[in-house]
């Protein structure tokens, strides 16, 4: 993948993990009330992450018109380096698939060796 593409999904990336957090403690904040067991209060932030992570795929799957769900006179549409203007697509990759990529890309780095 390339330093264009690993700058703009590292953003987004950072993005949306500011993002699960702050649903978490508005949700912890709204439900105060609530006898949260820690078991729900550790997995609550993970949960938030890994919808907006589809959410993520479905939005760069439109670009790419995965599934063929834009109207006929749409095609797609392409995120482009402003400095160069190229494409920041991998090969014949689309930018969900990419997306895919950069997701497993960071949990394998983040495993713990056996």
């Amino acid at each position: 993948m390339g330093s264009s593409a690993l700058v703009f999904f590292d953003l987004v990336d950072h993005r949306l993990s500011r993002a699960a957090r702050a649903i978490r403690n508005r949700t912890f904040s709204e439900y105060k009330d609530m006898p949260w067991t820690p078991e729900q209060r550790a997995v609550l932030e993970p949960l938030v992450r890994q919808e907006l992570d589809v959410l993520i795929q479905g939005v760069l799957g439109l670009l790419d018109n995965v599934g063929s769900v834009l109207p006929d006179e749409i095609h797609g549409w392409r995120i482009c380096n402003r400095q160069d203007g190229t494409d920041i697509r991998d090969g014949n990759l689309d930018y969900a698939d990419m997306w895919l990529k950069f997701l497993d890309r960071k949990t394998s780095h983040h495993k713990p060796s056996a």
